[in-house]
């Protein structure tokens, strides 16, 4: 997690911060609106501090995961990585479909970027 300082802006994931689409029966929920933004108040030399509502929060700067209590914490992410998770998260399904239905030269194609063998088992 290099380039991250103390005065930086980390997204807090939190499942259970939803927001819909609309209302009724086909209101979506909004992924991007489960994350939290919160700027980074302190460091040790192992975690990011952030104060938020007279409560200190450690994450790791390895992972960027917040110590829990029994093990459950938060994952945490920069503003890219924010990104990344919105858009994976979005695309992934439309991704995965579009694969179900392709033909054999478009699986190899893709077999090769994710570093598939050729070979059939």
């Amino acid at each position: 997690m290099d380039g991250i300082k103390v005065g930086d802006r980390l997204w807090q994931f939190d499942i259970n911060r939803r927001k819909y689409s609309g209302t009724g029966l086909g209101a979506r929920i909004i992924y991007a609106e489960h994350f939290i933004a919160h700027i980074i108040t302190g460091e040790t030399p192992r975690s990011w501090i952030i104060e938020t509502f007279g409560h200190v929060i450690k994450v790791s700067k390895s992972g960027l995961k917040e110590a829990g209590r029994r093990g459950f914490g938060h994952q945490w992410f920069t503003d890219q990585g924010r990104e990344d998770e919105i858009w994976s998260n979005v695309h992934r399904p439309k991704i995965r479909r579009m694969i179900d239905g392709a033909d054999a030269a478009t699986l190899r194609k893709v077999a090769e970027i994710v570093g598939l063998s050729d070979e059939c088992d």
